[in-house]
């Protein structure tokens, strides 16, 4: 199996060309900084691609022939959301169309069907509409929990900081929002299945961890490591 994925750079991203690779896939990387993709993984094809500026999807859709199936893990917390997580990842899905791809993995958060109205929610849920409302190919949306590993990004870099602030923790509210984190090679195992299986098709999942837990507790759960 040919796999493109898209943000191979990104803290999720990497971590999946690497669990593809070595599960036996083929991997396409498909990063903004194409030169750190191919210091990172010097023996894969790499196409550069930034979301954030306007895509030459018959480019696109070039680069990608022969490919079966596109994991897209692109994402930004809030500056260019709408180039990235709507434009962006619109001329992707219409690229894999042309080319052919089979199928469509698009990494998205939990939540963002909910009352949330951040930049970032807002996006990710265009996406996510868009991509059901399309012809083929085949798709599959994942929303994680809150997502954790070997270094961070994004929410995990934000816990990291509030837990390192000193003396009181500044958390919203009481800190009593549950979540269910999940171990980026989780996530990954997960990714790996819906490319594999049929059942994860037209579907939208929400992998997350074995314990859930509050905002306060994780923060303290920091601290104690940082200590």
């Amino acid at each position: 199996m040919r796999v493109a994925v898209v943000g191979a750079t990104g803290f999720i991203g990497r971590a999946v060309v690497a669990a593809l690779l070595a599960n036996g896939r083929e991997v396409l990387a498909i990063a903004r900084d194409a030169d750190a993709a191919a210091r990172r993984f010097p023996a894969l094809q790499v196409y550069r691609l930034d979301l954030a500026r306007p895509v030459d999807k018959a480019a696109l859709a070039e680069a990608l022939a022969g490919v079966d199936a596109a994991v897209n893990c692109a994402g930004v917390l809030e500056r260019d959301a709408d180039a990235v997580h709507v434009r962006g990842a619109g001329a992707l899905f219409e690229a894999c169309r042309t080319a052919g791809v089979g199928h469509i993995v698009h990494v998205s958060a939990v939540g963002v069907d909910g009352p949330a109205d951040t930049d970032f929610a807002r996006t990710k849920r265009a996406a996510d509409e868009m991509l059901v409302a399309s012809a083929a190919p085949d798709w599959t949306i994942l929303r994680p929990s809150l997502v954790y590993g070997g270094g961070a990004y994004g929410g995990t870099a934000l816990l990291r900081g509030l837990a390192a602030f000193p003396l009181a923790m500044p958390l919203p509210g009481a800190g009593d929002q549950r979540f269910s984190p999940i171990h980026l090679d989780d996530l990954c195992r997960a990714i790996d299945i819906a490319l594999t299986t049929d059942r994860t098709v037209g579907r939208i999942l929400e992998p997350a961890g074995p314990e859930t837990v509050t905002l306060l507790e994780i923060v303290r759960r920091l601290r104690a490591w940082l200590d």
